[in-house]
């Protein structure tokens, strides 16, 4: 199996077969490396079916501090 993937399929007589990397392989989307983690804590609004934009804006700092990587992003 080459860096890129491509594979090398070597016969018994010697012969051999190349598949193409992309083939075989696929990259993982920025989705499938990261698991998101929930807020410690959890925002208090007044009714949960009707968020004001203040309190969205809770909701989305508090996931945004949960989820933040070694440097700090988000």
């Amino acid at each position: 199996v080459g860096d890129n993937g491509d594979v090398t399929v070597t016969y018994p007589d010697g012969s051999k077969d190349t598949i193409p990397g992309d083939k075989v392989v696929e990259g993982k989307s920025d989705a499938d490396k990261n698991e998101p983690k929930e807020p410690g804590d959890k925002v208090k609004v007044d009714d949960p079916n009707k968020l004001t934009d203040s309190e969205k804006s809770e909701v989305v700092k508090a996931v945004e501090d949960a989820n933040k990587d070694e440097n700090g992003k988000s």
